[in-house]
């Protein structure tokens, strides 16, 4: 006890002092969130495991990850997820991976995938999922932009009927987007890909989500893409922030992205507040919720974007103070251009590089410009020199559909199997447990088929569950040849769920069979072989999540993606940028990696192409 008397802390208090002044306010947040992280690892260590019942992979029934099996997700998650699949999930059992900071989050296997898109979400919530992962506690002011999403019953109730209503500006704003971004000079350049096509998509979504000419606003068009990089980071950190201390960190980190906040609002408020005016003005009565909100915003000269339909959302929909809210309303569009910028940036820059990569091998370029040229008029991808001024309110078609979407079957199958080599997160589905009491379903395997009887698992509340997709992507039981980029894969899938076209054939007769599907006489194919395309998810496809949650955007998010590769493929000629070869001899021509971060897969983010102007 004499070691605590109080005539010691005195006399050492003097030493302390000087230390703590000595700190700079950084290095002292550092030392106590160290502190925090020791005592947190204490307590976490000596508490009571909350998963009963349920391996750990590699650790096996432990009561919790070593600091190995840890260390691997930060270090080869990839084999770690090669591991869980192999091991438990393809078998039929249920597993725990470790996450970020000192997360523990459940894999299902995917024979529990109808069991768990059919749950309420009073039992396994979306919701409170992408609350915990998106951290919407710490980047906005108020859970409701994720707990009361306006986005979903918007884009499912009036967008994606009326597509054909949204389509041709967009694919407009698709040829605007590209010129202003790839030179126009008739000689190659080198074009950085990631970044353009991040400011690419930035403008084209901007299109749809605000209209002109705010969506061709640089000032706005990079506040947006540079807002989303910092929300995506920033919901990346947070879980290394232990609980106790995150009241005190967390608004300190999330000051950058209150200040992109405040900057992008400064932007989108002077719009709100005309817009409001102006629905005022013409306001017209007021319709139920299960009427479109086309019929309110169908005026003459009336704006055909997101914001138009939110705020009429918030008119008939929503309380007064939430309809005259500009701040919420604008956040509302910030977090929309999170969903619409990064995975569809990510995707298409992939895309890209696959195409160029692969056309040695299968003739891609040339076999997607024989299609694109055959069932699209050329308006479609024929840059005209008036792409350059706004287009005001020219409710002229441009020759995009749904339809005409629909066609390219070619560049469907590239999507497809894009997002199946070069997918930016594996895991889907996610969901958080949020009753008591909850177990994993008994799927009893068939008779004489490989598919496991799957064991039951008490899930606690507050767990998250999620379904790891990578596994099927890359099992040769689901698919030939996992590991190799096939861009036709998916087109012939389709082929044969019709049997319009019988056996595999010579590689030399591949594209005939493969162009065939376009035909007339194969639309019976295109309808049996559905589930194979883009848009249509599956056990076998969850890029966009599965059932009556998955992603409402995906419709639009494939327009956007296919007018864009249309464009940059009928008038650019493409190539990848040649590096030095490994033994120091000569340049070769490669795509360049896609690398792992913890558990996503990001696209080459200082890959370069080369593009030069067709005919010039």
């Amino acid at each position: 006890m004499a070691l605590l008397s109080p005539d010691l802390i005195l006399a050492k208090w003097p030493l302390a002092e000087d230390f703590i002044h000595n700190l700079s306010f950084l290095q002292l947040a550092c030392l106590v969130n160290t502190a925090g992280v020791v005592l947190l690892s204490i307590y976490c260590w000596f508490s009571a495991a909350k998963y009963t019942g349920i391996p750990r992979v590699r650790d096996g029934m432990k009561s919790r990850f070593s600091l190995k099996t840890r260390l691997e997700y930060y270090t080869n998650c990839e084999g770690l997820y090669k591991e869980a699949y192999e091991t438990y999930l393809k078998k039929g059992q249920p597993c725990l991976v470790p996450g970020l900071g000192l997360r523990s989050e459940i894999l299902l296997p995917k024979s529990t995938l109808r069991w768990l898109v059919t749950q309420s979400d009073n039992v396994l919530s979306m919701r409170e999922a992408f609350r915990e992962l998106d951290q919407i506690d710490w980047a906005a002011d108020h859970h409701k932009y994720v707990t009361d999403a306006w986005l979903t019953p918007i884009l499912n109730r009036d967008v994606n009927r009326n597509l054909d209503r949204y389509l041709p500006p967009l694919g407009k704003e698709v040829q605007n987007a590209v010129e202003r971004r790839i030179p126009n000079k008739g000689e190659w350049a080198e074009i950085p890909l990631w970044d353009t096509m991040k400011l690419v998509i930035a403008q084209i979504s901007s299109q749809f989500t605000v209209g002109e000419p705010l969506c061709r606003d640089e000032e706005y068009i990079r506040a947006s893409s540079s807002f989303v990089d910092t929300f995506v980071t920033n919901a990346g950190l947070v879980p290394f922030v232990p609980v106790p201390l995150r009241p005190i960190l967390c608004p300190i980190l999330y000051l950058p992205l209150r200040f992109k906040t405040w900057k992008l609002e400064r932007i989108l408020k002077p719009l709100i507040k005309q817009r409001l005016e102006r629905l005022l003005t013409h306001q017209q009565p007021s319709k139920g919720k299960n009427e479109h909100l086309h019929d309110i915003t169908s005026c003459k000269d009336t704006p055909d974007d997101l914001l138009q339909l939110m705020l009429c959302f918030a008119q008939n929909e929503r309380s007064r103070e939430e309809f005259h809210n500009l701040h919420s309303l604008a956040y509302r569009i910030c977090l929309n251009n999170l969903g619409s910028f990064h995975q569809s940036s990510a995707a298409v820059t992939n895309m890209i590089f696959n195409i160029i990569a692969s056309d040695k091998e299968f003739n891609t370029i040339a076999l997607l410009r024989e299609e694109i040229g055959s069932v699209l008029p050329s308006e479609c991808y024929t840059i005209p020199p008036s792409t350059t001024q706004p287009v005001q309110n020219n409710k002229k078609k441009y020759g995009w559909t749904k339809a005409s979407v629909a066609k390219l079957v070619l560049m469907d199958s590239v999507m497809r199997e894009t997002t199946r080599v070069h997918s930016f997160v594996h895991r889907a589905v996610a969901r958080s447990v949020v009753a008591d009491n909850v177990h994993s379903p008994v799927i009893e395997g068939e008779a004489d088929s490989n598919e496991p009887t799957t064991t039951s698992a008490p899930l606690p509340k507050g767990a998250m569950v999620s379904i790891l997709s990578r596994g099927a992507y890359f099992d040769p039981d689901v698919f030939d040849d996992p590991m190799k980029f096939n861009p036709w894969r998916f087109a012939e899938r389709r082929e044969r769920h019709a049997k319009v076209v019988g056996g595999r054939g010579s590689d030399q007769h591949a594209s005939d069979r493969i162009i065939a599907a376009n035909d007339t006489r194969t639309t019976t194919a295109a309808a049996a072989g559905a589930i194979e395309t883009f848009t249509v998810t599956s056990a076998n496809n969850l890029v966009f999540g599965h059932g009556r949650h998955a992603c409402p955007g995906r419709f639009i998010a494939e327009a956007e993606i296919k007018m864009l590769l249309v464009t940059l493929l009928m008038n650019y000629d493409v190539g990848l940028l040649p590096v030095p070869g490994a033994d120091g001899k000569g340049e070769v021509a490669v795509r360049p990696e896609s690398p792992w971060i913890l558990e996503v897969v990001v696209p080459p983010i200082k890959g370069k192409i080369m593009a030069k102007r067709r005919g010039g």
